[in-house]
């Protein structure tokens, strides 16, 4: 991983579809290098796959997040086989933070008590918000795209039409309409851990007003190099920033704490982190 590595994903952040070509041409790169970075990506497992993102609450889900204290075994095989947890990650200091879904506050009871069946004492949690729209309806034909955009967000219209049996123009008319109305994002699931020379931090932030305009701010700051935001906890949002070292890790979020439309911050560390979406999958495919 290099610089160069680093803005490639930022790019393909922001939507992965986008051609490898549009992707040189924002950078500055000829596409055949950045073809070959993009496939060495994926080849060495930093890229784990192309997805998509949306609301859960789409699909009668809520999302939350919490952290317990280092646990005096290793939890990470007991979380796994839970089909709610959908992220997790073990902070430098020991700590684990995850992330889990659930339907209603009786299926929310349910996980609690799962986890302290186990020994696994979740304290605190919040409820973590996407910036994404949840009350604009998806039809049928829209649901059957994401199902087959969610472990491959950069297949191409062509391909998808065909797999579909639609044409290619309503294809690109549906993903139009979903990408400008906020409906779902495009991007890569990292593996952090495959990030050599770079750490990762999670850093959670409580704003002093709208937390999706501090959100945008920060962003531009040329000065703040982050991966991407985690979601939102009102009043505020989390972010995953990298950097060559913990130095370059704190005094990123030491500029991000001094601004006047931040109350006050939080960062962890990651050692190593796990991804799931096997329920969101299987949710989605019972839909079509």
């Amino acid at each position: 991983m290099d610089e160069i590595d680093f803005k490639i994903l930022k790019v393909l952040d922001k939507d992965c579809r986008i051609s490898n070509s549009n992707v040189a041409r924002q950078l500055g790169f000829s596409p055949n290098s950045i073809t070959d970075r993009i496939n060495n990506l994926v080849e060495v497992g930093v890229i784990e796959k192309f997805s998509l993102a949306f609301n859960c609450h789409r699909i009668g889900f809520r999302r939350y997040i919490g952290t317990i204290p280092p646990p005096q075994s290793d939890i990470f095989p007991e979380l796994k086989k839970m089909p709610e947890i959908d992220y997790v990650w073990e902070n430098f200091d020991g700590s684990i933070t995850f992330d889990f879904l659930c339907r209603d506050p009786k299926h929310l009871e349910q996980i609690l008590t799962h986890l302290s069946t186990n020994g696994i004492d979740l304290g605190e949690y919040t409820e973590l918000r996407m910036h994404l729209s949840s009350d604009i309806p998806f039809a049928q034909v829209d649901w059957r795209l994401v199902y087959h955009l969610f472990n491959n967000s950069r297949i191409s219209q062509k391909e998808i039409a065909a797999d579909l049996g639609i044409n290619e123009k309503t294809v690109l008319r549906r993903l139009q309409r979903m990408y400008s109305m906020r409906l779902v994002e495009f991007s890569p699931s990292i593996n952090f851990e495959r990030i050599t020379g770079y750490i990762t931090g999670v850093l959670a932030i409580t704003t002093k007003g709208d937390s999706k305009e501090i959100y945008l701010k920060v962003k531009e700051d040329p000065s703040i190099t982050f991966w991407r935001n985690a979601g939102s906890v009102a009043p505020g949002f989390v972010l995953f920033l990298y950097g060559k070292n913990a130095t370059e890790i704190h005094k990123m979020m030491q500029a991000i704490k001094n601004r006047p439309d931040v109350k006050s911050t939080y960062l962890t560390i990651i050692v190593r982190n796990w991804h799931n979406s096997d329920l969101i999958f299987e949710t989605i495919k019972r839909m079509i």
